[in-house]
């Protein structure tokens, strides 16, 4: 393909516009989705360095749902927490994933 583009008088911008990105697209949706869901079960660094950190610096929703559910003893509020939390994940998978059907529809390298 980038002989055939080489050919065609395509530079090496245009190359990479339209063959190499293209191309690694699989890979950023796949790399996208375990980073968003790494990215939301990242707790246990947090909490063991930190705890939440100085004045709640460091809190994020892993540790706070912890802070709430274990520690205030208040299940329900961190149960909903967790429910917020998996939401939010579903909603980035689906957006990424209708993101990558769109390109796949319109021919874009599949």
């Amino acid at each position: 393909m980038y002989e055939s583009a080489q050919i065609d008088g395509a530079n090496g911008w245009k190359q990479f516009l339209y063959i190499t990105f293209p191309s690694l697209m699989p890979t950023i949706v796949t790399s996208s989705i375990l980073a968003i869901v790494g990215s939301l079960k990242a707790f246990d660094i947090f909490y063991i360095m930190t705890g939440g950190g100085p004045g709640n610096a460091t809190e994020i929703l892993g540790t706070y749902m912890y802070n709430q559910g274990f520690v205030n003893f208040n299940m329900g509020y961190a149960s909903t927490i967790a429910a917020v939390m998996f939401l939010i994940a579903f909603v980035c998978v689906l957006v990424i994933q209708f993101m990558d059907h769109k390109r796949k529809k319109r021919g874009i390298l599949s």
